[in-house]
């Protein structure tokens, strides 16, 4: 999983869909929860407002990423069509492009407003896309003996909001294999642009479900009093 986030993050930076670049600023950005909350100042338990956007500001990266996929592909589509003279389809595309455009520059400030946002509460700048997208465990462990039942609740809520990412990440890879096979066979009506926006979908899913997990376990290490770098770095 880390591969495909890491592969995503690479494929916004080349485009070019956010704030430009500051190098400087970039070495000192943290990349994870655990270094993000540690170089935060003050107490554990006015971090987590902070740590909340800094997994929403995750998922807008890949937002913004799958609307930029979206409205490119659909213009070289719209050409194509247009060459091979399929008014329909260059129709379809021409719409799906207007879309992913209009789609794309309201995420893009939504990312802007996060960033703000974000680097007002934590003292911190974050000009380019963060790289290392949240992950949830492989399984759900014991939580502590003290926590309160409201957060267990929420606790198994957020557990089963990833394992339903999970599945479905999962079958949106098996079609795109599936399509990327009749594609290559030369099978027609094959739209392989949306089978692999499919997997950006759900690779958009996981990443907000493992974040709204991680934020739960931030929360009950608050209230069980237990270091919050600590219990994030062994999940």
């Amino acid at each position: 999983m880390k591969n495909i986030i890491k592969k995503s993050a690479l494929a916004l930076a080349v485009v070019g869909t956010l704030i430009i670049s500051a190098p400087q600023a970039f070495a000192q950005m943290p990349q994870t929860d655990v270094a993000f909350v540690e170089q935060m100042k003050g107490a554990d338990a006015g971090k987590l407002d902070a740590l909340a956007l800094y997994y929403d500001l995750h998922v807008s990266d890949l937002v913004v990423q799958l609307y930029h996929e979206q409205s490119t592909g659909a213009f070289l589509g719209a050409r194509r069509a247009e060459r091979n003279g399929d008014a329909v389809e260059q129709k379809r595309l021409t719409e799906m492009y207007e879309s992913g455009r209009i789609k794309r520059d309201a995420e893009r400030e939504t990312n802007r407003e996060i960033r703000a946002k974000l680097s007002k509460l934590s003292g911190m700048e974050f000009p380019t896309e963060l790289i290392m997208a949240p992950e949830a465990p492989e399984m759900l462990g014991e939580s502590p003996a003290d926590t309160p039942a409201n957060l267990a609740k929420d606790r198994k809520a957020a557990w089963a909001n990833v394992e339903g990412a999970k599945a479905a990440w999962k079958s949106a890879r098996l079609q795109l294999l599936s399509d990327q096979d009749d594609y290559n066979a030369g099978k027609k009506g094959v739209r392989i642009g949306d089978s692999m926006r499919s997997v950006t979908r759900a690779e958009i899913n996981i990443a907000r479900a493992a974040g709204d997990y991680r934020l739960i376990e931030a929360r009950i290490a608050i209230a069980t009093k237990k270091p919050l770098a600590k219990v994030l770095g062994a999940l």
